[in-house]
């Protein structure tokens, strides 16, 4: 009589396309987790190289008015190197310095460098243009006195230290530590 013939189909059970699919999902996700850590570091490295900047921008601009204040009318009778602001506020606290103003203020903690999208620049002042906004960054400087005999200031040192916060990373900080000589 007739037989059955039983035909083996040929495909996949549910259990090997589930092994399938979790080895598919395994080799995209491997790259993509490394390109997401590849942004991460790009932006990191963005933000350091940002903060060194801000920080060698109020550097410069204590510089200058050392050097203005040796170059212009004051005294050194006292044979003083900083006068004014520089010497009553930042020997003694920290500071804040708007390098677009040259105004220094003492520094209130978690204060925000604002940054301005129309002119492309950083500072403090939001004042002078309406379109300021806050910044990830904190920028404070202090003054101290390298040598002191008692008569004389032959030597400051100027440390400024930026701050800023990096999700899921934490708080990263700059200084810039740089001294600066009586000429």
């Amino acid at each position: 009589m007739f037989k059955k013939i039983i035909k083996k189909e040929k495909g996949f059970t549910l259990v090997e396309t589930l092994i399938a699919i979790s080895i598919l999902m395994i080799s995209v996700a491997a790259p993509l987790s490394l390109a997401a850590k590849g942004i991460q570091a790009a932006n990191l490295a963005k933000e350091q190289i940002v903060a060194y900047y801000l920080a060698q921008d109020a550097f410069e601009m204590v510089k200058n008015i050392v050097d203005s204040n040796k170059l212009g009318s004051y005294s050194y009778s006292q044979g003083e190197m900083i006068h004014g602001d520089l010497n009553d506020i930042c020997i003694f606290n920290e500071c804040k310095i708007d390098t677009l103003t040259g105004k220094i203020e003492i520094y209130s903690l978690g204060e925000k460098i604002k940054f301005s999208k129309t002119n492309n620049i950083y500072g403090f002042d939001s004042a002078s243009a309406s379109d300021y906004t806050d910044t990830i960054y904190e920028r404070y400087f202090k003054i101290e006195k390298v040598q002191d005999d008692g008569s004389s200031i032959d030597e400051i040192r100027v440390l400024i230290t930026i701050k800023w916060d990096v999700p899921f990373v934490g708080e990263q900080t700059y200084t810039l530590k740089s001294n600066i000589t009586n000429w």
